[in-house]
This record gives C-alpha cells, sequence and structure tokens, in this order.
C-alpha cells in the first residue's frame, strides 16, 4: 500500500479522467455549457466550503480532548445496551 501514493503523475491522470467524466454528465445533463460552467463553478465552491468546515471541525474537536472524555458518558447513554446474548 505504501507504494500507490508514490507516483504522483498517475494519482493526477486518474483524477482527470473522473473529472472528465463528471464534466461530460453535467453537460449531457445540462441545457448548455453555460449552465455546465456555472453548475461545475458551484459545486467545487460547495467542495471547497465542506473541505474548510470539515478542518475547522477537527481543530475544534482535537484541540479540546477534555471535552471528548466527558461526552463519552453521554454517548453511551444514548443507544442502550444490547440484552441479546451470542450463542
Amino acid at each position: 500500500m505504501d507504494g500507490i501514493y508514490d507516483d504522483t503523475k498517475i494519482i493526477f491522470d486518474g483524477q482527470n479522467v473522473y473529472v472528465e467524466l463528471l464534466w461530460r454528465y453535467i453537460l449531457s445533463r445540462l441545457p448548455s455549457e453555460q449552465d455546465a460552467v456555472i453548475f461545475f463553478n458551484k459545486l467545487i465552491l460547495d467542495l471547497l466550503f465542506i473541505m474548510r468546515v470539515t478542518f475547522a471541525m477537527d481543530d475544534q474537536i482535537y484541540s479540546s480532548p477534555n471535552e471528548i472524555d466527558q461526552m463519552e458518558p453521554l454517548m453511551q447513554s444514548m443507544w442502550p445496551k444490547s440484552n441479546t446474548k451470542t450463542m
């Protein structure tokens, strides 16, 4: 598995294939190329926003490990323990 990330050219080529497929799909579903560009732009902006929020959440969660430990009893109380026995 370690060697899978060594060749960045292969990764880049693979990403290009998927982007090209996505672009062709969008073009086939929308009435004009201009609409496709607007949609693709919005899609990329939304994905970048989601990434930014995810990184901010990760930073917040990992900066307060004490609070995570205090939440454990709450999380356990949310899911009742199963009374079934395995045979």
